[in-house]
């Protein structure tokens, strides 16, 4: 009962973290997504012909214009659209819409005056919010949950999966993909939970339907983001040593086909070809020449890369997220644990993973918060930091006491970071800023330029707006660590 009720309360914490900021006005990589969604439902089709004024991530072929981006999160999402689009259609529904975005706290942050912006153009902003929610922030709060029960299966005590948990989900750079129709966190969502799925099966025969929705999603998770290819065919060996008997494999393989047989069909519509991709027809020819080398624009691993995806204050990892240093030694200490199939798994994830990224032509991600080509492997890091965090748990008083107060400073420092990237500004980040949080996220909020959030539209201004999610997050650290307060370990 108290398991469930500390679930409840991850859950609904997230959800509502995860939604308060509201996807950026201007996100070319979201907003392509969206577009192709859109052309779906109402053209038809999957050129985003007459929506790409809204983008700059764009490859044109044969006098059309098609997103540049796997097209997993857009499939995901014309459905959401096709759905709730109506009611944004009703004229009561859109003067509320209105009568929001011209609130004068969130009219602030506009980049022109208010009364250039038509009330289209929020309605729009009102939709792209709608689908980013319920097709990323929603499974990004269950695999919360997710991860929780999953830590439970390990051994960990409720207040240790709560507190990795909720790190993972509020102080990382998980928290700013959960909120924007990126493909990094949808397709993080699916890989993890296959995997947890997977593990789930070791003391039982998977049935065949499980078996097929494992792997639909691992295939999903690759036509969502093209690199989780790697991640999904790590977890593949790891089915092949759990699923009994081999022959019930087949509904796996068949689970990942669809999804892959359906990109073929996508490409092969749009470019004559299953085995040509967006990226390849580029507009920018800048970015097409950079995406064009090595192979799906990967060469080999660099230290520049390396450097910078950890602690450079430019896309470090670490930097961002300072408290996820803990789940380094965490790697160490799994070493010699009873899950040595999932141990392995787990650091072959992490690093092989890493060292894509670090080969990446393109490896700072363009403008973003934090290193974004990273967030797939993110959830796998959460059983290493429970692992040291249950170690400091069980360490002698006064060493505990110290570690602790270690772990509350990186908390709040990586809470402080990641939020400061995410709200500062009305966009992320610039490529060419070689300090983000320094040079552009603090200057922005200092000067009050923050993210349209729930907060401007009760009044809120600047920082000040900020002041609820601060209070959401704070209410859901402390009433889980009140609903975990006595409760066992689990066996």
């Amino acid at each position: 009962m108290r398991d469930r009720k500390a679930a409840a309360i991850i859950f609904t914490g997230l959800l509502l973290t995860y939604v308060y900021i509201f996807p950026h006005w201007v996100d070319w990589n979201q907003n392509a997504r969206f577009d192709l969604a859109a052309a779906i439902v109402e053209r038809g089709t999957l050129s985003i012909d007459d929506y790409r004024q809204n983008t700059g991530d764009y490859a044109l072929y044969n006098g059309h214009t098609y997103i540049d981006k796997a097209p997993g999160s857009s499939f995901l999402g014309a459905p959401i659209y096709a759905l709730f689009s109506p009611l944004t259609r009703i004229d009561a529904v859109q003067l509320a819409i209105d009568t929001l975005g011209r609130s004068r706290a969130a009219a602030a942050t506009l980049n022109r005056p208010i009364e250039q912006v038509t009330r289209c153009e929020f309605v729009f902003a009102a939709n792209v919010a709608l689908v980013s929610w319920l097709t990323v922030a929603l499974p990004s709060a269950l695999l919360g949950v997710i991860l929780f029960i999953f830590l439970g299966r390990l051994d960990y005590s409720a207040r240790t999966r709560a507190l990795a948990t909720l790190i993972y989900g509020i102080a990382t750079p998980a928290f700013t993909y959960s909120a924007v129709i990126y493909g990094h966190q949808p397709a993080a969502v699916m890989l993890f939970v296959a995997f947890a799925w997977l593990h789930a099966l070791r003391h039982r025969a998977g049935r065949r339907l499980e078996l097929f929705i494992v792997g639909s999603l691992l295939g999903y998770a690759m036509i969502t983001e093209y690199p989780a290819a790697l991640i999904a065919a790590s977890i593949g060996i790891y089915a092949i040593w759990i699923v009994r008997p081999r022959a019930r494999l087949t509904w796996l393989i068949a689970g990942g086909a669809w999804p892959l047989l359906l990109l073929g069909a996508y490409n092969a519509a749009i470019f004559g070809s299953p085995f040509r991709f967006g990226y390849q027809y580029t507009a920018d020819p800048h970015w097409r020449a950079i995406l064009s080398t090595g192979f799906f624009s990967a060469n080999w691993p660099t230290l520049e890369a390396a450097w910078g995806l950890t602690f450079s204050p430019f896309r470090g990892l670490f930097f961002a997220s300072p408290i996820l240093l803990l789940a380094v030694p965490g790697l160490v200490l799994l070493r010699r644990s009873i899950h040595r199939a999932e141990w392995l798994l787990t650091l072959a994830i992490t690093v092989g993973f890493f060292l894509l990224a670090s080969a990446s032509a393109q490896w700072w991600g363009g403008w973003a918060a934090g290193p974004r080509y990273l967030i797939p492997m993110l959830p796998f890091l959460v059983w290493p930091l429970a692992a040291t965090i249950d170690r400091i748990e069980h360490a002698r008083l006064p060493l505990r006491r110290w570690l602790s107060l270690i772990v509350i400073v990186m908390l709040a420092l990586s809470i402080v970071n990641t939020w400061s990237l995410t709200a500062g500004g009305q966009y992320f980040a610039p490529d060419d800023i070689s300090n983000p949080l320094f040079n552009y996220s603090w200057p922005h909020i200092a000067a009050g330029d923050v993210a349209r959030n729930w907060g401007m539209i009760i009044g809120l201004g600047g920082v000040w707006s900020l002041l609820p999610l601060a209070l959401i997050t704070g209410a859901t650290f402390g009433l889980g660590r009140h609903a975990t307060r006595s409760v066992r370990r689990t066996t």
